[in-house]
């Protein structure tokens, strides 16, 4: 069975999945740092600078985001860990700027058809998924059992943004109006892109989660998936 969560930067949906999974026994997949790990190794591996992002080379993209040297994995005691060539590079894809990076490149078709070839290797090898990203319920898992739509105020996603202390060390602090100016300008790309746009599927369940705890979200999501269950 998979499960979705779509919603916009910083609305927490990444946090709801992991807890989520783990309170299933499901497995998390975060779609996100698959897209920053690609362009973090464009970047890094081919020279790419952030406005060449834009327009790769697709047989760059198919060199070096392949499902053979772009690796995706995840357990409870080490969480998930994305290998390029069998080294760990997880570490280095939460940042600021693999956030605006991920988002310039996944719109691109080459990008899109090397992360869409993992995501059918995952659900082909795992049973039960809780997937989280822009598209998982409209594109990557249309059939999915259940499809949830997390948004929260544009104040209280400025505030986990800051908050992160994986995405800002202590010499890369923003002020909560330029990481709000950040975020807006994220999802006014995210949602006007020609390809895959970020959209509410029309049978995702929508919960603010503004005024909620991480433990309430995922409490609201576990009451629908007992609820439909039972039925």
């Amino acid at each position: 069975m998979i499960i979705t969560i779509d919603g916009p930067s910083s609305s927490g949906k990444s946090s709801a999945a992991k807890l989520l999974a783990e309170t299933l026994g499901y497995y998390y997949y975060c779609s996100g740092l698959l897209y920053r790990a690609c362009a973090y190794i464009l970047k890094n591996h081919a020279d790419y600078s952030k406005s060449k992002l834009q327009n790769p080379n697709s047989s760059d993209v198919a060199l070096y985001c392949n499902y053979e040297r772009l690796r995706y994995g995840y357990d409870l005691n080490h969480g998930v860990r994305i290998l390029f060539d069998g080294i760990e590079i997880t570490a280095y894809l939460k940042t600021p700027e693999m956030d605006e990076c991920a988002s310039i490149i996944s719109v691109v078709d080459s990008v899109r058809i090397e992360i869409g070839i993992i995501q059918r290797h995952l659900a082909e090898q795992q049973r039960t998924i809780v997937a989280d990203g822009r598209d998982m319920g409209s594109v990557a898992f249309p059939n999915a059992a259940f499809k949830f739509f997390l948004t929260a105020s544009l104040e209280e996603r400025t505030r986990r943004a800051l908050a992160d202390s994986t995405r800002h060390s202590a010499h890369d602090k923003q002020t909560a109006q330029q990481e709000a100016q950040a975020i807006m300008t994220r999802d006014q790309r995210d949602t006007v892109r020609a390809n895959a746009p970020l959209v509410m599927p029309e049978d995702a369940i929508a919960i603010d989660s503004t005024d909620m705890t991480l433990q309430q979200v995922v409490d609201t999501m576990m009451a629908y998936i007992k609820a439909k269950k039972a039925a």
